[in-house]
């Protein structure tokens, strides 16, 4: 399925996401949106879900600013080439 707006996909997302967190398994979910990974982070200390019970998932390089801030602030995340993981911006 295809959602043809922005608003669509990020209220998938955002349904999605909850009830993966919910489900009380460890999960990673890839987004570069910074609402997106707020919108996850509400939802986890919401529902008294720990950081360390899922990461977020992104392309190494593609939003470096942001990939720094969440290793700065001890978010688990995974940074992935299209080849190989390859671990923390520098």
């Amino acid at each position: 399925m295809a959602f043809p707006r922005k608003a669509d996909v990020d209220a998938n997302f955002i349904r999605l996401s909850g009830r993966l967190l919910d489900s009380g398994f460890y999960h990673g979910l890839a987004t570069h949106d910074e609402a997106m990974i707020a919108a996850v982070k509400s939802h986890a200390r919401r529902q008294g879900i720990a950081p360390s019970r899922f990461e977020f998932q992104m392309l190494f390089g593609v939003r470096r600013d942001l990939q720094r801030r969440l290793v700065e602030r001890a978010t688990t995340c995974e940074f992935t080439s299209p080849s190989a993981a390859i671990g923390t911006p520098t």
